[in-house]
């Protein structure tokens, strides 16, 4: 690029002495000196270079948003950033990606309450509760996938409130940077897990929760209404034990007329078929 810019620079220079020289004959030995002339020719310049660096800057936003080229930090690397007053910063790993939490430091840092995350991948404990050595580990085995979608709405949260500073070889990420099984099988568990939360939220806007509230005069009572359990809806419905498929399990849920006959339903006792309040205990 700078051999083609001088070739460009050199013909300008040559076009624009050839203008003057025809022009004005007695100035052209002091017109290639002139202000104005250097000027045109150094804003031409300038366009060329602010084109060359919007290309750079193109690829580098590519670069950002696709994270295919990042540094790649070892386990042994990565324990060096704990915060600590030698250390050369402080950063986290979580399911592979690293980031650089300082501006967090209260909190990842030495003395900091979630300090045990800092310079590690503890990716499992995030879900588990377990901040014991076993339980901060990068190992997600035996999450379920709804608790893989937590997980990667943590990640989410640290891309949002920290910088993105690499990706950390091992469980998820070999050492080119590269996908390992480990993370191949967490996006299956997560779309696994989306599908199944979006199903149980189809759920519930079939079968909303009821209303209940308990007074020691009463008891329990139950009651449906157009926005019981936060579904807002053109009909009111009327309380039901819902039972789950195999289980003695069930839970209260408002039911549409033309839902009445679904078999894993129960009328409570001693409550009218049509009523939207029933009676649901001591």
């Amino acid at each position: 690029m700078m051999a083609s810019l001088g070739i460009i620079t050199g013909i300008l220079v040559a076009i624009i002495a050839s203008i003057i020289i025809v022009l004005e004959p007695g100035r052209a030995r002091n017109a290639l000196y002139d202000n104005s002339v250097q000027g045109i020719v150094s804003k031409i310049i300038q366009l060329f270079i602010k084109e060359d660096n919007s290309s750079a800057d193109l690829g580098q936003e590519e670069e950002m948003s696709t994270d295919t080229i990042t540094r790649i930090f070892t386990e042994k690397e990565l324990d060096r950033y704990d915060g600590s007053s030698d250390s050369p910063g402080l950063y986290l790993a979580i399911m592979g990606k690293v980031f650089d939490v300082q501006k967090g430091a209260r909190h990842y840092a030495p003395g900091g309450s979630y300090h045990f995350f800092a310079a590690r991948d503890g990716s499992k404990a995030y879900i588990s509760g377990d901040f014991t050595e076993e339980g901060l580990t990068p190992d997600v085995s035996g999450l379920s996938p709804q608790q893989m979608v937590d997980l990667e709405n943590w990640v989410k949260f640290f891309k949002k409130e920290y910088d993105y500073v690499g990706k950390l070889s091992g469980h998820f990420y070999d050492s080119h940077g590269n996908p390992t099984s480990g993370m191949l099988e967490a996006q299956r568990m997560i779309q696994e897990g989306l599908r199944l939360k979006e199903d149980e939220a189809a759920h519930q806007r079939r079968f909303p929760f009821c209303n209940s509230e308990w007074t020691q005069a009463a008891g329990l009572r139950v009651w449906c209404s157009k926005k019981s359990g936060g579904i807002s809806r053109e009909w009111t419905g009327v309380p039901r034990k819902l039972f789950n498929p195999g289980t003695n399990k069930w839970r209260c849920a408002c039911i549409e007329e033309d839902e009445l006959d679904n078999p894993h339903l129960r009328l409570y006792d001693d409550c009218e078929p049509m009523a939207i309040s029933c009676k649901a205990g001591p």
